[in-house]
């Protein structure tokens, strides 16, 4: 079977090369390009890029939580914390955490 999803580390050279953009479109519309074939680390960067640059421009940070594609991340990034070993939580909750706090999204 051929597949044409993109590899996880070239999924990541995306998401932070849309982030460098300092376009949250951009960014967003990159994540939702990819979101089906993302492991944990490009979620995790996702979030974390999202994060950073609402950081930087505040009319980004507020209603974040209720884009379809935010809420898609959201969904399927507790979907994989739910299979993740202990190794491949070490960075990515930490990541995960700061991302949430900073764009002020609680997932419940």
């Amino acid at each position: 079977v051929f597949s044409t999803a993109a590899p996880p580390r070239r999924i990541n050279k995306h998401i932070i090369t849309a982030a460098n953009t300092g376009d949250m479109v951009t960014l967003i519309s990159v994540i939702a390009g990819h979101i089906a074939d993302m492991n944990l680390v490009n979620l995790s960067t996702s979030l974390h890029r999202m994060a950073r640059l609402a950081v930087t421009s505040v009319q980004c940070e507020f209603g974040l939580g209720s884009n379809p594609v935010v809420c898609a991340l959201l969904s399927l990034t507790r979907s994989k914390l739910g299979q993740a070993t202990i190794q491949d939580l070490q960075q990515t909750l930490s990541n995960i955490a700061w991302s949430l706090a900073t764009l002020h999204i609680v997932d419940e």
